[in-house]
């Protein structure tokens, strides 16, 4: 069983990551509309925020998977299950598997969003070309 500190530590932390995703689609949004305008200026000032926010989500990650590196290994396991999608095995974690499950839910859009902005700008070169969508 998890403690009420690790989870509410691990809740924060995802809380955090829930507010750059939405950050990260709103700017992918702006981003494709100034590539619709065809605006660089504003697409590079776009591109610039949203590799800023891909920044926090990764410092985010790096705080919980240290996080789970410094508990014992039952609870490490635990956490990590949880912040994989799993279901929690006591109720005491809910909270954080439903943060867990609305920031993938904002990531999935946001790989969408990206992905329609990314082919507009590179058609056959664009990232995902060829790719098949796992959403």
């Amino acid at each position: 069983m998890l403690s009420e500190q690790t989870v509410m530590s691990a809740l924060v932390t995802e809380r955090k990551m829930y507010t750059a995703l939405t950050e990260l689609l709103e700017t992918t949004g702006e981003l494709s509309e100034a590539l619709s305008r065809q605006d660089q200026v504003s697409f590079q000032l776009y591109l610039g925020m949203r590799q800023d926010t891909l920044n926090q989500l990764a410092e985010c990650k790096a705080i919980l998977k240290k996080q789970c590196a410094d508990l014992p290994e039952k609870e490490g396991n635990a956490l990590r299950q949880i912040l994989s999608g799993e279901a929690p095995q006591d109720g005491g974690a809910q909270r954080l598997a439903d943060q867990v499950r609305r920031n993938r839910e904002l990531w999935q859009k946001a790989v969408l969003a990206d992905r329609l902005a990314n082919q507009r700008l590179g058609v056959k070169k664009s990232f995902y070309a060829g790719k098949r969508s796992h959403i």
